[in-house]
């Protein structure tokens, strides 16, 4: 059965092989229907790992409230989801902040890529 047959449905799985590095590939049918972009929010529960789309410069809602929106469809009410969500809101806006700041340096030309780091090394200490 083809991969886009097998995402149909909320709570679908799919097989995907974890490389030798440790990666996952997202398979091209999820990317398309759940419409990821270059970043992805995992989020580490105790039955995995859930990846959903992130995208930093969306501002049509606040972070913090799609986190707790997804605390409480983790099944989190009353005490205990203001305690996950007091746990886990400084690490969210802490990564969102990352991301935010890589995105900056890439537009404004402070990055460089791997392939320039290794010719200058080269050319200047014959690597």
């Amino acid at each position: 059965m083809p991969l886009a047959a097998q995402i149909s449905e909320v709570g679908d799985s799919v097989a995907i092989k974890v490389s030798g590095k440790n990666q996952v590939t997202i398979p091209s049918a999820a990317r398309k229907k759940y419409d990821f972009g270059d970043y992805a929010l995992c989020t580490f529960t105790e039955d995995g790992i859930l990846i959903q789309p992130l995208d930093p410069a969306d501002n049509s809602e606040d972070l913090t409230v799609r986190l707790l929106r997804h605390l409480i469809d983790e099944g989190y009410e009353g005490d205990m989801l203001l305690e996950k969500y007091e746990e886990l809101k400084p690490k969210f806006l802490d990564f969102a902040g990352k991301v935010l700041d890589a995105e900056q340096s890439v537009a404004e030309g402070r990055t460089t890529t791997y392939a320039t780091v290794r010719k200058n090394l080269k050319d200047k200490y014959g690597l």
